[in-house]
């Protein structure tokens, strides 16, 4: 009886382990790739919810604030706030504002600088419970900037005692999406990034007592006179660990590359050639290293033939063999600070012909190329044709055509890619956008 028991009792905590990872796999398999994950704490992307999409601290609950479209025009992905009482409280007192180093995220689309329910003009979109703990917010007294507010002591009834009214460099813009980080590293240095760069820091005299506090968004802690925020906010996530510049410029690009620019295309090409694989970089103190795949897993190049280039931002493959046939070729790029990127990979196919393009006749071409608005297939007849961005998203296409239009893209390097009636592929190249 006793060995059944235990038997049962060990069953049950093995249920509930499994349980509980299972629901926080779920969980965290909805934070995007281009957050990171070390140290985070909470993800909330208010999708149809103001739950916690990463860890077990608490779900947010909602007072009169509503869903609308967020930054890429996603229905129910945002919420929106009137000014004048709408927040969202996170009633779980796990953010300690005692802590050395932690980072806060969040999106914001102000409407208006002015909101005539806000004492002071103040519109806070991020405030500790208890209030004097930290203030994020803006136009404080009709500055037109970004406010900073922290104080020692959260448990005390008065006094911002470390920043007071500490304002950012750059101004507020609304009616446009924004992105604000604001973080501490080592007890008394802060910072404050403005869409993906650092717009200023501040150093205190002091540090901060451990206190835990609860969270509210979109409005100041209830207890004080109305200071609310007026517009949409979304995607707030907290660390505790500060994090690094590119760490923040990926979340302002909301990708997963923080150096890569643009990735490399796939290759078509006979027997015998010379073909390239580039990418294009921030090239601020980046190191490279191409990598192949011939169906065992990447593994490092070394700059011996047919290979060279290994460590640059272009890899040349000299001599195109047979056993080349669909091998992957992908660049790992490290720069000086955390953040390790690793491209999309080119694909080298190898036209046992000879004959790169579909009609045997001319070379296949695509011009203008910069072009600031279409683009003319030549050497060839209609083909299906295709336009990658430079993380490998598919952002335009047009069946059996003879031209494209990239004019509604935004300026950089994009992909082209050729396909006959038959799907197979017979052209790959770029094309610089520039107006």
């Amino acid at each position: 009886m006793e060995i059944n028991f235990k038997n049962n009792v060990m069953k049950k905590a093995m249920y509930f382990i499994l349980i509980v990872t299972i629901s926080y796999t779920s969980r965290a398999q909805s934070v995007p790739s281009y957050v990171s994950t070390d140290s985070l704490l909470t993800w909330y992307p208010f999708n149809g919810n103001a739950n916690n999409a990463y860890g077990n601290w608490g779900n947010g609950v909602i007072t009169g604030a509503t869903l609308t479209t967020d930054r890429f025009g996603t229905a129910n992905s945002a919420y929106h706030f009137n000014g004048c009482g709408d927040h969202i409280d996170i009633d779980t007192a796990f953010f300690n504002v005692g802590w050395s180093n932690y980072s806060i995220s969040c999106w914001l689309n102000s409407e208006t600088l002015t909101n005539t329910c806000a004492y002071e003009n103040d519109q806070l979109y991020f405030n500790t419970v208890p209030h004097r703990a930290l203030d994020l917010s803006f136009n404080y007294s009709f500055d037109n900037k970004y406010t900073f507010f922290v104080n020692s002591n959260a448990a005390a009834s008065a006094g911002w005692d470390i920043l007071f009214q500490v304002t950012s460099r750059e101004n507020i813009s609304i009616q446009t999406w924004n992105h604000v980080v604001f973080a501490k590293e080592n007890d008394t240095a802060y910072q404050f990034y403005l869409n993906g760069a650092l717009d200023t820091t501040f150093t205190a005299s002091l540090g901060v007592l451990n206190y835990y506090c609860k969270l509210i968004f979109g409005r100041i802690d209830t207890v004080q006179t109305n200071q609310g925020f007026i517009g949409t906010l979304d995607d707030y996530g907290i660390w505790n660990r500060t994090l690094a510049a590119c760490e923040v410029r990926r979340l302002y690009n909301s990708s997963p590359f923080s150096y890569i620019t643009s990735q490399p295309a796939d290759t078509f090409t006979a027997l015998g050639s010379t073909v390239h694989f580039s990418i294009m970089d921030t090239g601020i103190g980046n190191t490279f290293q191409w990598q192949i795949n011939n169906g065992s897993g990447y593994t490092n190049l070394s700059n011996t033939a047919p290979y060279s280039g290994v460590t640059t931002a272009s890899l040349t493959v000299t001599g195109v063999t047979n056993a080349m046939n669909n091998n992957k070729f992908r660049c790992v790029v490290s720069g000086m600070q955390v953040c390790v990127d690793t491209s999309v990979a080119g694909v080298l196919t190898i036209n046992t012909s000879g004959v790169v393009n579909i009609n045997n006749s001319s070379s296949i071409g695509l011009a203008p190329n910069p072009s600031s608005g279409d683009i003319y297939v030549s050497g060839t007849d209609k083909v299906n044709i295709n336009v990658y961005n430079g993380i490998g998203q598919l952002v335009k296409e047009v069946p059996m055509a003879e031209k494209i239009s990239i004019r509604d893209l935004p300026d950089g390097m994009y992909v082209v890619k050729l396909f006959n009636e038959q799907g197979n592929i017979v052209y790959s190249g770029k094309i610089l956008k520039h107006e």
